[in-house]
């Protein structure tokens, strides 16, 4: 049955129409974007000056060729994706214990700890950087703060689970995506801010990074107000092996319909699109820089550019298509992923610069599917088992973060040399994976009784 109600009890100030946790999330993002491409440059940098090619008088290890540059990327490559694997495989472990733990003791402590460790991760980068010739493998110990405390899974996790608490499920999808825009708009924000800053030094990057991170850690703690009935006596317990067996019971439990296929369907499709996104964004710079030579100013304005993208088709989707038209989220959802497939084709085969950004305009509306798919499952299930369902999405999408790295590695690396384009064939390849799950999903949720406003006569 459909819940018109927020999931709890609580009035939350301003959840309907005034801002709640979206500042906080945009700051964030400022902090992730204004070093993201600053940690490349960084690994690509440290890597080369204490290699052969470092101790070369001819080379400039700080302004390096193309050709220099595919020699020093494969072992750059390697120490990113290090570097995401610790930042990714203790917060596998935490999502599982953290999202049933938030769910009795509430979701601002579980933002406040993820929201700590990357202001530790931030300065430790901020004061490592200005370090001359420090080894790249030092950098990795910046990552260990936000290894434990839970980094951008637990953050995300709370967040969802602080607006499915606050939020009617009629305006869930379109507050969601609203959420995302505050999200892409700063990421829009820290990429132009990180060209501006990396030009005069890196560390003025990293303490922007540091400062934001600190002004939403501020903002959660006096402004946020707690979106969970929390009862005295409450099992506050982190490592509680009960309330993880419940969420499991929750999500296999047998219902009425195919909702239980429908929901580990739309976890796994989920966590492979979090896999695709997460790998091209991640090796779309390195792959620009062999190709075209492109620098790092040179690339933050086609980021700027995508990340507006990201910021405003997705949510122009939702409102139109789901709110305004009424077309329910997994028919959108569908379509939306076959243009997926469309954009990384596009990519493979791109010569001039042009068209990575044409082709971009298409490939942003894939950015929808999670808010759409979250909120489906929100209209599909009761109230009660929301949270604990959406936990479960956010615990296996991590584990995504863990494959994505060595994935999308090994295929670069492999290739760089003769076909690096094939990165993008290799997602499109997924995607067309992808779309197959969600057209499943499509069907389950049309023979699925309990489904409202499901059925093809409501389209029209």
């Amino acid at each position: 049955m459909e819940d018109l109600e927020p999931t709890n009890n609580v009035e939350v100030k301003n959840s309907k129409f005034g801002v709640t946790l979206e500042p906080v999330m945009m700051l964030i993002n400022i902090g992730i974007h204004a070093n993201l491409m600053v940690q490349t440059n960084l690994f690509e940098e440290r890597v080369c000056l204490h290699s052969d090619l470092g101790q070369n008088k001819s080379v400039n290890c700080y302004n390096m060729t193309s050709a220099e540059q595919e020699i020093v990327q494969p072992a750059a490559a390697d120490y990113l994706m290090i570097k995401n694997l610790i930042e990714s495989f203790v917060p596998c472990i935490m999502t599982l214990f953290l999202g049933a733990w938030s769910d009795v003791n509430g979701r601002i402590p579980l933002l406040l700890i993820a929201i700590s460790g990357m202001v530790i991760s931030n300065c430790m980068f901020s004061a490592f950087s200005t370090i001359p010739n420090l080894s790249p493998v030092m950098f990795l110990l910046c990552s260990l703060p936000i290894a434990l405390s839970g980094g951008t899974s637990v953050l995300y996790l709370a967040a969802f689970c602080y607006f499915v608490d606050i939020i009617d499920s009629k305006s869930r999808a379109f507050r969601l995506g609203i959420l995302y825009t505050f999200i892409n708009f700063g990421s829009i924000l820290g990429s132009v801010l990180s060209s501006i800053l990396y030009n005069k030094s890196t560390t003025y990057a990293y303490c922007l990074s540091s400062f934001v991170s600190i002004a939403g850690l501020l903002y959660t703690y006096n402004f946020l107000e707690e979106s969970i009935v929390i009862k005295m006596g409450a099992n506050t317990k982190l490592f509680n092996i009960k309330l993880v067996k419940n969420m499991w019971q929750t999500v296999i439990k047998q219902r009425q319909g195919y909702l239980r296929c429908v929901i580990i369907l739309s976890t796994l499709s989920l966590t492979l699109n979090f896999i695709i996104l997460l790998g091209e964004s991640s090796y779309m710079y390195m792959y620009l820089q062999k190709q075209f030579g492109w620098t790092m100013e040179k690339y933050l304005p086609f980021t700027a550019y995508t990340t507006l993208l990201h910021a405003t088709v997705p949510v122009i989707v939702v409102y139109v298509f789901n709110t305004k038209l009424q077309i329910p989220e997994m028919f959108i959802v569908t379509a939306v992923t076959a243009l997926g497939i469309f954009e990384k084709v596009g990519f493979a085969y791109s010569v001039y610069e042009w068209q990575f950004y044409a082709v971009k305009i298409v490939g942003s509306t894939v950015y929808a599917t999670p808010t759409l798919v979250r909120s489906q499952l929100s209209k599909c299930l009761p109230s009660k088992d929301i949270g604990k369902i959406l936990t479960f999405i956010s615990l296996v999408e991590s584990h995504g973060l863990l494959l994505y790295s060595p994935l999308y590695n090994m295929v670069y690396v492999s290739t760089i040399h003769n076909f690096a384009n094939y990165i993008f064939l290799f997602s499109a390849i997924l995607d067309t994976f992808m779309f197959g799950l969600f057209g499943t999903i499509l069907f389950l949720l049309s023979r699925s009784t309990t489904t409202v406003d499901f059925s093809i006569e409501n389209l029209f």
